[in-house]
């Protein structure tokens, strides 16, 4: 009955509801009365009662089909809700979080000049006028568009569409209008960031900032300035001042900015596994990259005339596999072969060998380092007479460097990087039965 109040009319056959409660209080059964819909068991009713959420909803559409956009979810503050004297919910009772679709084709207007080309259809404009989006530094989040030709753009929308990125090189997004940050953990707003070693919400210290400094006062064309690792975050390189010489980069695979005497437009750029940000106001330029780099890259100038010239950069790269300039590496590694071959009816003869490989291996720039090597060992051993019988295997070993602590000052010089090879097999010290034989 605390469902819905019922009620029998004077005069007619049947009861009547208006689907509304009873109200809080009214008896229910043995010791029970009705509160918010349900009959429970009689205790003193609150003086108030504090507002609670419910769950999440689930989390919306993204916002675009390609690229990033944004999506949201919802909840309500019903669970309960507040009553006479209690507090509302605290919080927000929507979430936005980034969503990434496939990369949109190469040519795909922006999302802020979609919106604009979407207002122009809308208003019905001639076919062949042309908006474009223009930016706003005070407004970021309004949609200003302005017809081709024309100098004055024009507020079409106080506010874009919700994941509509505030600025065309920004990674924040606009959101009910507003122009927020994205936490680490993918939430717009959010409080969580990542720390200088790519960690949310972490403390800094799992990584290691590089800085360097190039200087340069005679030559001309490309010079190498730096090589930057694998694995390498907040990537940035500033000009100390104006110059005509220009910044450039290349990765592993020949991509690459500013490169082959081909100067590019500002703009982002896709090298090393990573999103490149290169500026350049009037002679002055920068370069930047959230990493992580996939693969090896190279920081080179382009000088025109001799000057002098400076950049300044660094980075950020993990302890674990952090080397240091010119300090040496060993590498240490042993292992056993036994190989048993047939040389007379019914008797098996076996030959044992092992032996130790050390290398040292210089490193010139901060890098994770790496050794492959392979080599092919071929047998033979007599087995009867006038007859040559011949094993043949090959395996391949991959190293990877670890740091020596106790390598002295003197070590540290360049050094040659020495692999182990094999002569032939000496013939065998007796012509039958068994004998033995030599490698070196």
């Amino acid at each position: 009955m605390c469902a819905g109040l019922w009620c029998l009319v004077e005069g007619d056959k049947s009861c009547k509801t208006k689907l509304d409660p009873p109200l809080d209080g009214t008896e229910c059964g043995a010791d029970k009365w009705c509160r918010a819909g349900e009959c429970v068991s009689k205790s003193p009713i609150p003086q108030h009662v504090d507002g609670d959420w419910s769950i999440w909803s689930q989390w919306s559409q993204c916002s675009r089909t390609c690229g990033t956009g944004a999506q949201f979810r919802q909840r309500k503050c019903d669970n309960p809700p507040p009553g006479p004297g209690g507090s509302n919910c605290q919080k927000a009772s929507v979430e936005h979080k980034v969503c990434e679709g496939p990369p949109c084709p190469k040519g795909t207007p922006s999302f802020r000049e979609l919106q604009c080309l979407s207002h122009d259809r809308q208003a019905g404009r001639k076919k062949n006028s042309i908006w474009t989006a223009v930016n706003n530094d005070e407004k970021p989040c309004a949609l200003f568009c302005s017809p081709v030709g024309r100098d004055t753009p024009i507020l079409v929308a106080e506010r874009v569409m919700d994941g509509t990125p505030c600025g065309p090189y920004e990674s924040d997004l606009c959101v009910n209008g507003r122009c927020q940050k994205i936490g680490c953990d993918g939430i717009i707003g959010s409080s969580a960031r990542e720390d200088r070693c790519g960690v949310c919400n972490g403390d800094g210290h799992s990584c290691k900032i590089v800085k360097g400094d190039f200087n340069h006062t005679k030559g001309r064309g490309y010079i190498e300035a730096a090589v930057i690792p694998v694995g390498a975050r907040r990537i940035k390189v500033v000009e100390d001042k104006p110059s005509h010489s220009f910044l450039a980069m290349k990765d592993s695979t020949k991509r690459s900015i500013n490169s082959d005497w081909k100067i590019e437009l500002p703009g982002e750029f896709q090298l090393a596994g990573t999103t490149v940000r290169y500026v350049r106001r009037g002679l002055w330029e920068k370069m930047s990259a959230k990493g992580p780099t996939k693969t090896l890259l190279y920081l080179m100038v382009l000088l025109f005339h001799d000057q002098t010239y400076g950049i300044h950069y660094e980075y950020t790269v993990s302890l674990n596999v952090l080397l240091f300039h010119d300090k040496t590496y060993g590498i240490h590694c042993e292992y056993t072969v036994s190989l048993n071959v047939l040389l007379f009816h019914d008797q098996t003869y076996g030959i044992h060998y092992e032996y130790t490989v050390s290398l040292n291996v210089l490193l010139f720039h901060d890098q994770t380092y790496g050794i492959h090597y392979e080599y092919t060992v071929s047998l033979n051993v007599l087995l009867f007479h006038d007859q040559t019988y011949g094993i043949h295997y090959e395996y391949t070993v991959s190293l990877n460097v670890t740091e020596r602590d106790d390598v002295s000052e003197e070590q540290r010089a360049p050094e040659h990087l020495y692999l182990w090879t094999h002569s032939s097999w000496q013939d065998c010290n007796v012509q039958c039965g068994g004998g033995m034989t030599h490698t070196h």
